[in-house]
């Protein structure tokens, strides 16, 4: 077993310095065996998503929740694909959990095709609503058009063009009644190619602040307590493209991190086509500039700080007042060569001169290492000596 991590080590390693990490990183999202392209003959890793679906998605036991919030699903719609639309509208009516509302309103777009579908849509199940506007608003106003007709205690925001797992609401609602304080929820995902079939997974970290201002890592699926999202006055206009971004980044602003919970399930697939930046963000420049005033509208109310846009991710540069100290913290055990090259490396190279090392010793006992350390803690440097079982994080 431990040949075997080595070898994976190693293969990880030598790919990392022939195509670096984002070279890696393509080599992951663009094969059907994710793990395989790294770990070939791993008789533990699924070699495809697909496979993975079946093993670990058939093992579920999705909650059977009955009664519970309403959820209000909000779907701003414009221009739609008539098939893509029923399958969204299609895998909503499909789900386990039955206590919500479809809240539609079409940004005018509206043929007598798709009015005479909604209608049906209507009649067939009165919990979807819909209105229909004259002109072309954008996604932000046709989004806060939706929610005027939401009554639910969360809003649940859907693309036109989507679908949902059929346990998505259920575990929604089951978030909700574990923790009545909950007030943010969000999902993994995956997406939907040409074909229909799920590929490139998203699985998600727990509430990260610096990640959601990288990038809108939440996106799909999200759900927000209705007063906190009348609140912040829901979306705004001038940020279409980046719309939900901006309203998640305000949401966050009024709640505690406690109150945001994730849910470590796939509940979304999110469509592959031609307009949507499911398939390539970085073709929509006008979304990401909307992100990064998004990102830079949200530091501005809190702190100062510059955002540029890197490729398709925000990057943030702090504006730190003066010259703030900064400590140095070095864990070493024994190794004298290595611990020197890095310290003499901070002496010589920096260029920022209000910093402190504070240097970590997990028990040398090295003559050579020893007495190295009593030459830094001679010379003012801090050397802390930590007498028990390694644990680097520790």
């Amino acid at each position: 077993m431990a040949a075997n991590k080595y070898n994976q080590l190693s293969r990880l390693k030598g790919l990392l310095q022939r195509d670096g990490v984002s070279g890696v990183y393509q080599k992951i999202q663009a094969s059907g065996p994710v793990v395989e392209a790294l770990f070939p003959g791993n008789p533990m890793a699924p070699k495809h998503y697909s496979d993975w679906i079946e093993r670990h998605e058939s093992a579920l036991s999705p909650p059977t929740i009955k009664q519970g919030p309403q959820l209000s699903i909000l779907m701003p719609v414009y221009a739609p694909d008539h098939d893509f639309l029923d399958a969204a509208i299609g895998s909503i009516l499909g789900q386990s959990y039955a206590n919500w509302e479809l809240c539609i309103h079409v940004d005018g777009s509206c043929d007598s095709r798709l009015e005479r579908y909604l209608s049906e849509q209507q009649h067939r199940d009165d919990r979807i609503k819909y209105t229909l506007g004259t002109e072309n608003r954008g996604i932000a106003h046709a989004s806060n058009q939706a929610a005027k007709l939401a009554n639910g205690d969360f809003v649940v925001l859907m693309d036109q063009d989507d679908c949902l797992s059929s346990f998505a609401l259920a575990y929604i609602a089951q978030s909700i009644a574990d923790d009545p304080d909950t007030k943010l929820i969000y999902s993994d995902e995956d997406k939907l190619n040409a074909s229909g079939t799920r590929e490139s997974p998203y699985f998600k970290p727990e509430f990260n602040y610096q990640l959601l201002l990288s990038q809108n890592y939440f996106c799909h699926l999200v759900a927000i307590n209705r007063s906190v999202f009348l609140t912040v006055e829901g979306f705004r206009t001038g940020f279409d493209g980046a719309q939900d971004h901006d309203l998640i980044l305000r949401v966050i602003e009024q709640i505690n991190p406690r109150q945001i919970h994730h849910i470590p399930r796939v509940l979304y697939h999110w469509r592959m086509h031609e307009q949507s930046t499911a398939a390539d963000i970085s073709s929509k420049p006008r979304a990401l500039e909307a992100g990064r005033s998004a990102v830079a509208d949200h530091l501005g109310r809190k702190s100062s700080a510059q955002v540029e846009v890197t490729g398709v991710r925000y990057r943030v540069t702090y504006d730190t007042p003066g010259e703030a100290s900064v400590t140095i913290i070095i864990p070493t055990r024994n190794g004298v060569a290595t611990l020197a090259r890095c310290v003499e490396s901070i002496r010589n190279l920096t260029s920022y001169s209000n910093y402190d090392i504070m240097i970590v010793d997990n028990g040398s006992d090295d003559y050579k290492t020893l007495q190295y350390l009593k030459l830094l803690s001679e010379e003012g440097i801090d050397v802390v000596v930590a007498n028990q079982p390694f644990n680097f994080s520790a």
